[in-house]
């Protein structure tokens, strides 16, 4: 992995944290924001953004690759995501997935929201593995909320 990408990531997450008034490794900030949301997604695939035509949410600074995710269960309507399988633009698997990507995998992400507009964008971060999940239709309680 190239040295200034890493650094450019950690500078980014420090400026984040910064501004919400937080401590980097403090896990109550992802509290603060205006939507968080966890849910559990089965990895399907992930190509190159060059190679993809269709709808997609940008969920990472700079993307350069797309991850279909099919969803347990369809997101809320708060979130503003349609749909049973998503494709979220990111900027790497090896930093999301942090070098242990399996597609047909199931996963906890969680995805957050810094400002309640349309127009921020939104942050996708893996959470862990779902030990003993594979590819079925068992719903597990996705969890979200809006901060005021």
């Amino acid at each position: 992995m190239d040295w200034r990408r890493t650094l450019r990531m950690h500078i980014l997450a420090w400026v984040m944290f910064a501004q919400a008034g937080c401590d980097i490794g403090d896990r109550s900030c992802w509290a603060m924001r205006p939507l968080a949301c966890e849910f559990v997604g089965v990895v399907e695939s992930v190509a190159l953004l060059g190679d993809y035509e269709g709808e997609l949410y940008i969920a990472d600074f700079d993307p350069c690759f797309v991850v279909t995710v099919r969803l347990r269960e369809p997101l809320p309507a708060l979130v503003g995501i349609p749909g049973q399988t998503v494709h979220f633009g990111i900027q790497s698997p090896a930093m999301l997935f942090r070098g242990e990507l399996d597609t047909g995998q199931a996963y906890r992400f969680r995805l957050w929201r810094p400002a309640d507009d349309e127009e921020s964008g939104y942050y996708l971060s893996v959470i862990g593995r779902e030990q003993g999940v594979g590819v079925s239709n068992k719903t597990d309680g996705s969890a979200c909320s809006r901060n005021e």
